[in-house]
């Protein structure tokens, strides 16, 4: 029989890393209408307790949580860190407060059961596949166990919900920001903040501290979010992503284009 020519349906992960226009990519991508890939519902538990699909409440609603449960940690208040030593996870900052409460009271098992019957959505319909989006999956390269884990239910979402599915690809794709230094100042202004977290109109003014406090109290622990090739690496190393595309925003913007159109 003559091979099939028809590209293998690719799970893509989106995962930034964080200050490279993740959210403006988002909003893009997640409003345009879905004919090559699917952007998948969030998870949430329905009333009954059993998994339900929920339509994105506005464009530009992420996966932020979904590497923490595919990594087997439990969600908490707050943002994903993964930890070599001491892994933790949490979870906050979607509203409704419905999100908020389903990802905590979701397992690995519930996420990657919904997610599966999505991917079986997108193919059966002859899309590509389906996009994730997450900078927290950047968080992975910290730990190996957790990287280990995500990978393996990774693989398991594109087995889709009736068994295996051969030839699916994991696709990451890496924005790389320069010059570097730029990248720096925005994480500092996000990560070094009092108080560290997104205020609203109402809320005063946060206060950032001096990059040079930041970069001896902070910088070994963020490091990794800079280094765009080590982390392209740690993603493949891991068995996280089968393939990554690295995208150079600075030669994008060069070529005429805007990372969000590259990727």
């Amino acid at each position: 029989p003559k091979a099939s020519t028809m590209p293998a349906a690719e799970l893509i992960l989106l995962v930034g890393p964080p200050k490279t226009g993740s959210t403006t990519l988002q909003s893009l991508l997640s409003s345009l209408p879905p004919l090559q890939y699917l952007w998948p519902s969030h998870y949430r538990g329905a009333d009954d307790g059993s998994p339900g699909p929920v339509a994105l409440a506005a464009p530009g609603h992420d996966h932020a949580f979904l590497p923490t449960l595919l990594a087997g940690l439990p969600c908490r208040d707050g943002t994903l860190h993964v930890d070599a030593s001491r892994p933790t996870a949490y979870c906050r900052g979607k509203k409704p407060a419905r999100f908020n409460d389903a990802w905590r009271s979701a397992t690995a098992e519930s996420v990657v059961g919904f997610y599966s019957a999505e991917w079986d959505r997108a193919v059966g319909a002859g899309r590509r596949g389906m996009v994730f989006a997450s900078e927290n999956f950047v968080h992975l390269a910290r730990s190996a166990g957790a990287a280990a884990e995500a990978a393996r239910n990774l693989r398991r979402i594109v087995g889709g919900s009736g068994g295996e599915r051969s030839g699916a690809v994991v696709r990451a794709v890496v924005v790389h920001r320069s010059p570097r230094y730029a990248h720096l100042l925005s994480f500092v202004a996000q990560t070094g903040a009092t108080p560290p977290v997104h205020r609203s109109k109402d809320e005063p003014a946060r206060t950032v501290v001096p990059v040079a406090r930041w970069m001896c109290e902070k910088y070994l622990s963020h490091a990794h979010v800079f280094d765009s090739m080590g982390l392209a690496s740690s993603l493949l190393e891991s068995g996280v992503a089968d393939r990554v595309t690295v995208v150079d925003a600075a030669g994008a913007e060069g070529a005429g284009l805007d990372a969000s159109h590259a990727v």
